[in-house]
């Protein structure tokens, strides 16, 4: 029972995602809306820093990966209602390397076993709305 309960601790600190750095993101043609959390190195700067570089990530990424003719993030009062989208810098460097050109980069089996498990975990909290 312990280690079940060490466990599920451990996935939430692992995979739960950080609402304050959170972005809101409009993207036109199509019209959609995201919430986007950024998953940045831990020595990436400042606040400010991290913002701006999140912001140009998220926008950069979801355009490209949702075939929106442009995103921008969006300022609101209100929480952002969009769905949850987690961007790294990895999906950034592969949004701006274009098509066409051969990429040399190959994720990880810890990047791929720590993403997968991020999605399930955005699936199960949300009660399967946003699988």
């Amino acid at each position: 029972m312990f280690r079940l309960i060490a466990s599920a601790c451990l996935i939430v600190g692992l995979c739960s995602p950080l609402s304050a750095e959170d972005i809101c993101i409009a993207c036109d043609g199509p019209e959609a809306t995201y919430r986007c959390a950024p998953e940045l190195p831990g020595n990436a700067g400042n606040a400010e820093l991290r913002a701006t570089v999140g912001t140009k990530a998220c926008t950069t990424v979801l355009a490209k990966a949702g075939g929106h003719k442009s995103c921008h993030a969006v300022q609101t009062s209100e929480p952002c209602t969009g769905n949850l989208r987690a961007v790294t810098l990895t999906d950034y460097q592969r949004a701006i390397a274009g098509d066409g050109q051969p990429s040399t980069y190959e994720p990880g089996a810890l990047e791929l076993a720590r993403r997968n498990v991020h999605e399930t975990w955005i699936c199960v909290t949300s009660l399967f709305g946003d699988c």
